[in-house]
C-alpha cells in the first residue's frame, strides 16, 4: 500500500514559519496484527526517513520525529530478505534480524523489533559485553526461533574483528560435534544428513529463506549451536577477574602489590591461553588442510602430527606446513623435529607398525587421598593401552573409598600392592597397533568376571598377530545404579565403542562380535530398549562367535545367560509367604508341607525392607534345590529380586543393605531351577466390574452421524473402543448395509477385530447382511517368530499390501512383512477360507447390483 500524509495543518519546517506540503514517496509496508497506535508510528518514522534525501536540500524536517536512515551500511551484512525485503523495521545503527514466524505451511520472516537491538546496542557500551544485562538481552533474542543468518548478524553487531574470528572458530567446532553426533541418530530423523554449512549458514546455505524452511529439529540445532558459540566467545571476551578491583592498599608496599596484581593476570592468561593457542594453531593449518586434503594434520596445542600415505608426499607436505607457520608468527625448532622412528606425541611412542607409551613414573609413596587419586589418575590414563580388566584393577580403585577430604590418610593395601606390580609390568609390556586403513575394523565385546569389556581392533589370518589391538575401552568400575542388567552394560559399552570409532575413523565398525549365544542375544534385543537403542543405524555385522587369541580367551571364562531365570508364570513347586518387621526385627518364611504348614524364623535389624529382603534370602537359600513361587507384599523385594537374576551389582554404602543383597544375588545366580516372584497386595487394587470392557478389543460402540458440508460423503460412520477410547471414522454415501461392512472393514484393518460390536436397532446394523459381513470367517495364516524362528498361529488375516500384512493375534493386531506370513494349510481352515471367498464375491456383486440399481455413482465412493 503506498500511504500518504498531508502534514500542512500539523507540522511547520524548522526554521520557517510558513506551512509546507509535501507528499511521501512510493512505501510499501508489510501490515503485521500488532498495537494500531505502534505500528503507524513506525510506518511514519521510514516513510520520513526515505523521503530524507529528496527534502535534504529544501531543509524540510518534522519536528517530533525521529528520523531512521533507509539504507544499511555496507560492513553490515543483514538486510531485508523475503517477504519483508520491503517492511523491515531498522534502528538508527542499521541493524536487523529476521526471527522465523512459524505459519500453518511453512515459516516466514518477522523483523525484530529495532528497539530490542538497540537496547543491545546500549547495553554493551553501558555493561560490557558479559555483563548480566547483555545476556538478559540475548536471553529474550533466544526465546524466537533465529537462523544461522541472524547468528551471525548478531556476532558482527556485538563482537570486533578479534572476537568475531574466534566466534566462527568456535561455532565450526561446536557444529562440527553436533554433525558427528547426528551420524548415530536413527535414518528417519532429519538431522542425519545435516552438515557444517546447514548449521552455520555458510557454502550453499547462505540465504535466510532457505534456512527459514528447516526442519524444526534442524532449526533447534542451528539456534543452539551458533547461540553456544555466541555465549562462550561472550564469556572469554570478559574477564573473569576485574583488574581495576585490585587497588593497592594504604599500608600496602608496592611490590605486594605488584605481585598480587601479576598473580591475577597470569590466572586470567592461564585460562584463556590453551584454547587461543588452540584455536591459532588450528587456523595457522587450516590451508594445509585444504591443499592436502589426503594427508592427516592433527595438532594439540603446539604439537604437530603429520602423517600422510607416502613418503614423498610427506616431503612435499613439510615445506607448505613451515610456511604457513611462519606466516602466522609461529617458529619450529629444528631440533624438535621428528622425521624417523619412534616418533614421541602426547606421551607416546609411535613405531612403524605399534604404539608404546612412554616411560610412567608412579608414585612411590602414599600418605594422603590426593597421592591415592593421582595414582589411579595415571592408571585411567593408560588402561587403553594396557591389557588388564577392571576386576585386576578393583584393589586400586578401592583406595578412593571412605574419606573425602584430601589430605585424609591413605596407604597401600597388600592387593593393591599387587595390582600396582601388574600396572608395571602392563606398561612395559602391552602396546597397541596402528590402524591398517585396507582392513575393516571390529569391536569385541568380552565379559570377564562380568564386567563388560570392548576390544577396537583388527583381525586378518595373513599376520604373524592375527589381531591388532588399536584401543580398549572400559565401563566405570561402579554401574550407576544398583542393580543394573547385563545387557543394558553391554549396550552402554557398545554406544561407547561405536562413539569412539566415529572419533579415530568417522565411520562405524564393520563387524560386532557378542560372546553369547544368538538366541539369547535375540530375546535380549527383541525384549529391550537398550540394546535397540545401542545397534540404532549399525549396517555392519554383528557375530556371536570369539576367534581363538590368547587376549580374547580371558572373557570365555565367565559363564553367565542373558535371559532371567525368573518367570512371569507360576512354576510346578511349593508357594512360599514371606514377611518381615521393622519394628520386632522378625522376618518369616512360611510354607505348606503336605497338610503341615512349615515356617523359618529369623532377625534383621533395621528396616522392614530389610526384615523383607532378609526372608527372601531365606527362602531362595532354603529352596535352592527346586522351583517354587515366592509370594511377597514388599514392592521393593519384589523388584529388585526378579533384576537380579543377570544383573551386576553395586556395591552401596549401607553394609547391611548390601550384604543382603549381595546373598541374594549369590544365591539366585547359583540357581539352576525357575521360579516366580509374586506380590499379593497387588490384589487389592484389580478392577471390578467394567462395562465399558477391560482390555481393548473387547467391546466397540457404533453410530452414524451426518455432516452436510461433506456432501455426498455426508454419513460418517464412527466406531470407539469403549476401553482404550481409539476412534476410526469413514465417510460413506449412505448407511445402508454395504456402507456399514465397507467401514468395518476399514476399522478391522486398522485397529484390529473385537470381541462385541455394540450398535443402534436401525435397519441397517440390523440386516442379516450386516450381520453376516461381520461374522464372515477370515483366512487363516500362520506368522514366522523373529525371535525363536518358529511359526505361530493360525490367525485371522486382516489385510496385506505394500510388502506388509496385517493379523489379529490374542495380544493385538500385529503389522508384519509379508514374507514372514505364510498361508494355514490344514484341510479344514483352507475349506473355510474357499467359503469364504465365495461369500465375498457374492458381497460383492451383490453390491454391484444394488449400487447399479440404486445409485449410478455409488460405486467409486464405496470402494474409497
Amino acid at each position: 500500500m503506498r500511504p500518504v500524509f498531508d502534514k500542512s495543518k500539523s507540522s511547520r519546517a524548522v526554521g520557517s514559519s510558513s506551512t509546507a506540503c509535501w507528499t511521501l514517496p512510493p512505501c510499501q509496508v508489510t501490515v503485521r496484527p500488532r498495537d494500531r497506535g505502534q505500528f503507524w508510528g513506525e510506518v511514519k518514522a521510514k516513510a520520513e526517513g526515505l523521503n530524507d534525501g529528496a527534502d535534504a536540500g529544501a531543509g524540510h524536517a518534522v519536528s517530533g520525529v525521529q528520523p531512521v536512515p533507509s539504507r544499511v551500511p555496507a560492513s553490515d551484512p543483514v538486510g531485508p530478505t523475503g517477504q519483508d525485503k520491503t517492511g523491515a523495521a531498522a534502528s538508527s545503527e542499521g541493524l536487523q534480524a529476521f526471527p522465523d514466524l512459524q505459519g500453518a505451511t511453512h515459516n516466514t520472516y518477522q523483523p525484530l523489533a529495532w528497539q530490542a537491538l538497540a537496547e543491545l546496542r546500549d547495553a554493551v557500551r553501558k555493561y560490557g559485553l558479559g555483563s548480566a544485562e547483555v545476556m538478559q538481552v540475548l536471553r529474550y533474542f533466544n526465546a524466537s526461533l533465529l537462523t544461522p543468518f541472524d547468528i551471525r548478524s548478531l556476532a558482527r553487531a556485538l563482537f570486533p574483528l578479534v572476537e568475531y574470528d574466534f566466534f566462527e572458530y568456535k561455532w565450526t567446532q561446536l557444529a562440527g560435534r553436533a554433525v558427528e553426533w547426528n551420524r548415530t541418530l536413527g535414518p528417519g530423523d532429519p538431522r542425519r544428513m545435516v552438515n557444517i554449512d546447514m548449521l552455520m549458514g555458510t557454502g550453499n546455505y547462505t540465504r535466510a529463506e532457505g534456512q527459514a524452511g528447516y526442519e524444526p529439529l534442524v532449526q533447534e540445532q542451528c539456534q543452539q549451536t551458533g547461540m553456544a558459540a555466541l555465549v562462550q566467545t561472550l564469556q572469554l571476551a570478559t574477564p573473569q577477574q576485574p583488574f581495576a578491583t585490585i587497588v593497592q592498599g594504604v599500608d600496602e608496599p608496592f611490590l605486594c602489590f605488584a605481585g598480587r596484581l601479576n598473580a591475577a593476570v597470569e590466572k586470567q592468561d592461564m585460562r584463556n591461553s590453551p584454547v587461543l593457542c588452540q584455536w591459532y594453531v588450528a587456523r595457522a593449518l587450516s590451508g594445509v588442510h585444504k591443499q592436502f586434503p589426503d594427508a592427516h594434520v592433527y595438532h594439540y596445542m603446539d604439537d604437530i602430527l603429520v602423517a600422510a600415505p607416502t613418503q614423498d608426499e610427506l616431503l612435499r607436505i613439510q615445506p607448505q606446513l613451515l610456511n604457513a607457520l611462519h606466516s602466522h608468527g609461529l617458529q619450529v625448532a629444528p631440533e624438535k623435529v621428528q622425521q624417523q622412528p619412534p616418533w614421541k606425541y602426547l606421551g607416546v611412542k609411535i613405531l612403524e607398525q605399534t604404539i608404546r607409551h612412554q616411560e610412567v613414573q608412579f608414585v612411590q609413596s602414599m600418605k594422603t587421598l590426593n597421592d591415592a587419586q593421582k595414582l589411579v589418575g595415571v592408571i585411567t590414563w593408560l588402561r587403553p593401552y594396557l591389557g588388564l580388566t577392571t576386576a585386576q584393577l578393583s584393589p586400586l580403585f578401592e583406595l578412593l573409598k571412605g574419606d573425602t577430604d584430601l589430605k585424609s590418610p591413605c596407604e597401600l593395601t597388600p592387593e593393591a600392592c599387587k595390582a600396582l606390580e601388574e600396572v608395571q609390568q602392563a606398561v612395559s609390556a602391552s602396546q597397541v597397533y596402528r590402524i591398517e586403513p585396507s582392513i575393516d575394523v571390529t569391536v569385541f565385546i568380552t565379559t570377564p568376571d562380568l564386567h563388560p569389556t570392548g576390544i577396537i581392533g583388527q583381525w586378518n589370518d595373513d599376520w604373524t598377530d592375527p589381531l591388532h589391538i588399536l584401543e580398549r575401552v572400559f565401563l566405570p568400575h561402579q554401574p550407576h545404579k544398583t542393580v543394573t542388567a547385563l545387557f543394558e552394560l553391554m549396550a552402554r559399552l557398545i554406544i561407547k565403542c561405536r562413539q569412539r570409532c566415529l572419533q579415530l575413523m568417522d565411520a562405524d565398525p564393520s563387524k560386532i562380535i557378542l560372546l553369547v549365544q544368538r538366541e539369547e542375544f535375540d530375546w535380549s534385543y527383541a525384549n529391550n530398549v537398550s540394546l535397540q537403542s545401542a545397534l540404532e543405524g549399525f549396517s555392519g555385522q554383528i557375530t556371536y562367535h570369539l576367534p581363538s587369541h590368547k587376549l580374547l580367551q580371558v572373557g570365555k571364562n565367565t559363564q553367565f545367560s542373558l535371559r532371567p531365570k525368573s518367570s512371569q508364570e507360576p512354576v510346578q513347586g511349593p508357594t512360599v509367604f514371606t514377611d518381615g518387621s521393622g519394628k520386632t526385627g522378625k522376618a518369616i518364611v512360611t510354607w505348606q508341607d503336605g497338610s503341615e504348614w512349615q515356617v523359618l524364623e529369623s532377625h534383621e535389624d533395621g528396616s522392614a525392607q530389610l526384615a523383607e529382603l532378609r526372608a527372601a534370602v531365606m527362602a531362595f537359600e532354603k529352596f535352592s534345590q527346586e522351583p517354587f513361587n515366592l509370594i511377597t507384599d514388599s514392592a521393593y523385594v519384589a523388584d529388585i529380586a526378579q533384576r537380579l537374576s543377570c544383573s551386576v551389582l553395586k556395591e552401596v554404602s549401607n553394609p547391611a543393605l548390601f550384604n543382603l543383597l549381595k546373598a541374594l544375588w549369590c544365591a539366585i545366580q547359583a540357581r539352576f531351577h525357575p521360579y516366580m516372584f509374586c506380590m499379593y497386595g497387588v490384589t487389592l487394587t484389580c478392577q471390578g466390574v467394567n462395562p465399558r470392557g477391560l482390555k481393548a478389543l473387547e467391546l466397540w460402540q457404533t453410530d452414524v452421524t451426518q455432516v452436510a458440508e461433506f456432501g455426498r460423503l455426508k454419513y460418517v460412520h464412527v466406531t470407539v473402543d469403549t476401553f482404550s477410547s481409539a476412534m476410526w471414522a469413514s465417510a460413506h454415501t449412505g448407511e445402508k448395509a454395504r456402507d456399514v461392512i465397507a467401514h468395518w472393514r476399514q476399522a478391522f484393518a486398522v485397529l484390529g477385530i473385537p470381541s462385541a460390536v455394540k450398535t443402534d436397532n436401525g435397519p441397517a446394523n440390523a440386516s442379516q447382511k450386516a450381520s453376516d459381513g461381520e461374522q464372515q470367517p477370515r483366512a487363516k495364516v500362520r506368522v514366522r517368530n523373529l525371535v525363536t524362528k518358529q511359526w505361530e498361529g493360525p490367525y485371522d488375516l486382516i489385510t496385506m499390501g505394500q510388502g506388509y500384512t496385517c493379523v489379529s493375534t490374542d495380544t493385538g493386531t500385529r503389522w508384519l512383512p509379508s514374507k514372514c506370513v505364510r498361508p494355514d494349510l490344514q484341510p479344514q481352515r483352507q475349506n473355510s477360507a474357499d467359503r469364504q471367498g465365495e461369500s465375498r464375491d457374492q458381497l460383492e456383486s451383490h453390491q454391484v447390483d444394488e449400487s447399479s440399481s440404486d445409485h449410478s455413482d455409488d460405486s467409486s465412493t464405496d470402494s474409497d
